[in-house]
């Protein structure tokens, strides 16, 4: 019986995934990129400390006359990343084979999502 070679740390890197896995990472960088997109926007509004209602997530809490919200906000919010998912998920898609680009795409969505949300910010004082 022949001994077999210790395994490298890098092996595991080089091996190949199979097809289904990457629509699986596909569905989640779709849902993390607005989702990203939010949670950056809400902490550039929570460091500035100014009109913290503006915050994407977690800004509902700091309304004048909220009492009690319990998870709807943050479970809204969710439901918003979501539909903003659905519509990133076709964009990375051509991508879905060439992983150094699908990586540059999302990041290049995140920053789209995230001008977004900064862009509407104007639009949600009441």
């Amino acid at each position: 019986m022949a001994e077999s070679e210790p395994m490298s740390f890098v092996q595991p890197f080089r091996l190949r995934f199979p097809a289904w896995a990457d629509w699986i990472a596909l569905f989640f960088q779709a849902f993390a990129a607005p989702l990203i997109a939010a949670l950056i926007q809400s902490v550039c509004v929570f460091r500035s400390d100014h009109w913290l209602y503006q915050a994407l997530i977690g800004g509902a809490y700091f309304y004048p006359d909220v009492e009690k919200l319990g998870l709807a906000p943050i479970v809204l919010s969710l439901v918003y990343c979501g539909i903003c998912g659905i519509i990133t998920f076709p964009i990375l898609v051509p991508f879905r084979e060439r992983r150094l680009h699908r990586w540059l795409v999302w990041i290049a969505t995140i920053a789209v999502w995230t001008w977004l949300c900064f862009s509407t910010e104007a639009y949600m004082i009441k």
